[in-house]
């Protein structure tokens, strides 16, 4: 045990699951890396990353102050206000958009795992194959999803219908909503 981790544990799993073929990692899928002390951190990081490159995290944090995860993790944000802040402190995001039709900012892409990728597409990349990586370092520092907590199905549902597209700032259409039935 290391300082109350079982790193040892943690490195174990890490081998085992790159055996078994996991490309990527998915960090804190309940609660968020900036609620462990800077240093513990740090120690869990340096593991992972022994193992799979800042490249192949998925991790994203509410916590800007948390400088110490700009390598691996992107700043999980609510609003355009919120987005430019963060990036201008040097975070790439992920900023939540209304699900019906608010525009997508300029500079903002759309994430290619979201159901409006896919039908103005017609096709869906997953976390696994995607070339904009949530992550610290990657190229692509904005990235937005229309929110899809519950509730939000019917909503976009009653937007297909009134013909609502999502537009960026220049009017562009940037992604359309399902159609019901589609």
């Amino acid at each position: 045990m290391d300082d109350g981790l079982y790193l040892s544990d943690l490195r174990y799993l890490l081998k085992c699951a790159k055996l078994a073929g996991i490309t990527k990692v998915r960090s804190m899928v309940a609660g968020d890396a900036s609620m462990l002390p800077a240093n513990v951190w740090a120690e869990i990081e340096s593991a992972i990353c022994k193992v799979y490159p800042a490249s192949q995290w998925l991790g994203y944090t509410h916590d800007h102050s948390a400088k110490h995860l700009q390598g691996t993790h992107v700043a999980s944000c609510d609003s355009k206000a919120q987005s430019i802040d963060a990036m201008s402190n040097g975070w790439n995001v992920f900023q939540v958009i209304a699900p019906i039709a608010e525009p997508i900012p300029t500079g903002a892409a759309l994430c290619p795992a979201s159901k409006e990728f896919k039908f103005k597409r017609g096709f869906e990349i997953g976390c696994n194959g995607c070339p904009m990586a949530c992550t610290g370092d990657s190229s692509k520092r904005w990235r937005v999803i229309p929110r899809h907590a519950s509730g939000d199905a019917s909503r976009k549902a009653a937007a297909s219908r009134r013909g609502e597209v999502l537009k960026n700032e220049k009017g562009q259409v940037k992604g359309l909503y399902a159609k019901v039935g589609a």
